[in-house]
């Protein structure tokens, strides 16, 4: 039975794309409220949580600065901080 993501050397074992893959999707899965397809293994998702956190954090900023050239500081700081609470699911609940 031929793997989804099969490596086409021999069409069987996952391909090492897939498996990054894999661990891509599962650390956004794991530090995220967006549903994406597939399951992998918690362990494979490490390498990516630092650079899923970074775009976590990288959007954040990105609505602060966006709301700042418009709001006071502190009600754009409070938009951002939402943000990360939807888009995180709040995840010290």
């Amino acid at each position: 039975r031929k793997h989804r993501d099969a490596n086409p050397v021999d069409g069987i074992r996952p391909s090492h794309a897939g498996e990054v893959m894999r661990g891509l999707t599962s650390a956004v899965q794991l530090l995220t409220v967006i549903p994406m397809r597939g399951s992998a293994p918690p362990g494979s998702a490490a390498p990516w949580l630092p650079a899923v956190g970074a775009l976590i954090g990288v959007a954040g900023g990105a609505v602060y600065l966006g709301t700042a050239t418009v709001l006071p500081p502190a009600i754009a700081s409070a938009i951002a901080l939402a943000f990360w609470a939807l888009l995180t699911g709040a995840l010290h609940e």
